[in-house]
């Protein structure tokens, strides 16, 4: 979680519980909630309840996560770690449904730009130029 908020950061931070730090593999939750989030927009003013919930982990490979928030009625991201010429690359898939639909239209160029902040923070984090 300490990566997953790195990433966000400064815009967005997420809550998690004690004992949350690491989500482990071995850990039986496919399709149950593993903890609530609160995410706080720059990391101090609550903007929504998060219920973060894995449908599939691969360590080092994959993850899909589909949540659900106070905002959100679906929230689902894919991501995949790829090889490629000696270094990762990293591809995100996003697909949400606000339960308010024109608040879904106006929030997808600002999901955009968060995942574009968050590529970045891993350039940097990693060094690639």
């Amino acid at each position: 979680m300490a990566g997953v908020n790195a990433e966000l950061m400064p815009f967005v931070r997420m809550t998690f519980p004690r004992g949350h730090e690491r989500i482990d593999i071995r850990t039986p939750t496919a399709g149950s909630p593993l903890f609530r989030s609160v995410l706080l927009l720059f990391g101090v003013l609550p903007i929504d309840i998060h219920w973060v919930t894995l449908a599939h982990l691969n360590p080092g490979t994959s993850f899909l996560e589909c949540s659900s928030s106070l905002l959100h009625r679906r929230w689902v991201h894919e991501r995949r770690l790829e090889a490629q010429n000696g270094s990762t690359r990293i591809r995100d898939r996003v697909y949400f449904e606000c339960r308010i639909p024109i608040l879904g239209r106006a929030l997808t160029p600002v999901v955009r730009a968060i995942f574009r902040h968050r590529h970045a923070q891993l350039r940097r984090h990693f060094r690639v130029p």
